[in-house]
């Protein structure tokens, strides 16, 4: 099973905006007893499934970062279809980088703080900005401007740092704004340091809206 937010060790759920009461549970103890399951489950984040799922999927050969963009933001990183792991069960927190590029009113979120990734692309911060993505003419909204900006900063910083060949956009709204594509790729292209990879890939996902639900089905890992 997958769940939204970083494991400890022991497997105890350390922190989950959106499920806030299991926060301090240790998951697959607590499922095994729900469900009376005679084998303890298999436990990850939500954000590893999504990968895994799209790996199975679309089998990128190389160093592959999916970024998850949905209620939240999140991401994992797979050399070869294998996670890269560091720290708490995830390649980092990916949707909790600061990516406000010093404006004065960044946005924030109690979680993420001020500024992250999250703050500016997250569904909820979307729909308060007013732009609806499940019509083709949200995609033109003015107010998406800004987290297209935010988006292009966080590739970037994502891109310097664990140098992939491949970035992959996961989540609802990270496949909705696939139409856009090639002018967010402009957008993290612009000014982009040498330390990235030039010749990196963005796509985004080919499993749909069920790759966590995919790669929660996967064997080991």
């Amino acid at each position: 099973m997958c769940i939204a937010g970083p494991l400890g060790a022991n497997g105890v759920l350390e922190a989950a905006a959106n499920l806030p009461a299991v926060v301090g549970v240790p998951i697959a103890t607590w499922v095994r007893s729900v469900l009376g399951l005679t084998a303890a489950p298999r436990v990850l984040t939500d954000a590893l499934a999504a990968a895994l799922g799209e790996y199975r999927v679309n089998p990128l050969r190389g160093r592959t970062l999916y970024l998850a963009l949905g209620a939240g933001v999140g991401g994992m990183v797979l050399d070869d279809g294998r996670p890269l792991i560091v720290t708490r069960g995830t390649s980092g927190h990916f949707g909790h980088i600061d990516v406000s590029g010093g404006e004065a009113d960044a946005p924030s979120t109690p979680t993420a703080g001020c500024g992250a990734l999250e703050a500016y692309l997250g569904a909820a911060a979307l729909r308060g900005a007013g732009v609806d993505l499940d019509t083709p003419a949200g995609l033109g909204h003015p107010a998406l401007a800004r987290p297209l900006a935010a988006l292009a900063r966080g590739l970037r910083i994502l891109l310097a740092l664990y140098r992939p060949d491949h970035v992959v956009l996961l989540g609802g709204v990270g496949l909705k704004l696939s139409p856009l594509l090639p002018e967010i790729e402009a957008a993290v292209r612009d000014g982009l340091t040498t330390a990235a990879p030039a010749g990196f890939t963005l796509t985004s996902g080919r499993a749909g809206y069920f790759a966590a639900a995919l790669g929660a089905a996967e064997g080991d890992i």
